[in-house]
C-alpha cells in the first residue's frame, strides 16, 4: 500500500479532512516567510490560489476541512507569520482554523498530520493519514 499524495487525499474527501500542525517552525524554508521576516513585500497569490484549489476540491463535495495549530508560548516569528497569513491562505480557502496553546495538550509528537475520511470508508473508519 502506498501513501496517497495530498492531491489524491483532498480529491477523495467527501465528509471531513483535518490537518494537525504541531511544529513551531519550518526552518525558514518558505520564501513568503523569509520575505515577511525581512519586511519585504511578497506575492503569496500563486501559492494561495493553488492551496484554495486543493482545499476547494474537497469543499466542492460538501466536505469540512479543519486545521488545528498547536503552538508553543511565547510564540515565535513563524507562528506570527502564520497567524497573519491565515485569513488569505486558509480561511479564504474555506478551512476552519483553530489555535491551541501547547500547554493545553498531552505531550505531542512534533509532526504535522493530515487525516481524510474518503467517501468509501471501511467499516473500521477508513480514514487515511500521513505525516
Amino acid at each position: 500500500m502506498t501513501t496517497p499524495t495530498l492531491d489524491e487525499l483532498s480529491s477523495s474527501v467527501r465528509k471531513r479532512a483535518w490537518h494537525l500542525e504541531m511544529r513551531d517552525d519550518y526552518a525558514g524554508t518558505s520564501p513568503a516567510f523569509v520575505a515577511w521576516r525581512a519586511g519585504v513585500a511578497y506575492d503569496r497569490g500563486p501559492a494561495d490560489r493553488a492551496w484554495h484549489a486543493l482545499v476547494g476540491s474537497a469543499i466542492v463535495h460538501g466536505a469540512q476541512v479543519r486545521r488545528a495549530r498547536i503552538v508553543s508560548e511565547p510564540i515565535g516569528d513563524y507562528i506570527r507569520y502564520e497567524h497573519e497569513a491565515t485569513p488569505a491562505a486558509n480561511l479564504a480557502a474555506g478551512e476552519e482554523v483553530r489555535w491551541l496553546p501547547r500547554r493545553h495538550t498531552a505531550p505531542p509528537e512534533t509532526v504535522d498530520q493530515y487525516v481524510a475520511a474518503p467517501e468509501a470508508a471501511s467499516p473500521s473508519g477508513g480514514a487515511a493519514s500521513f505525516g
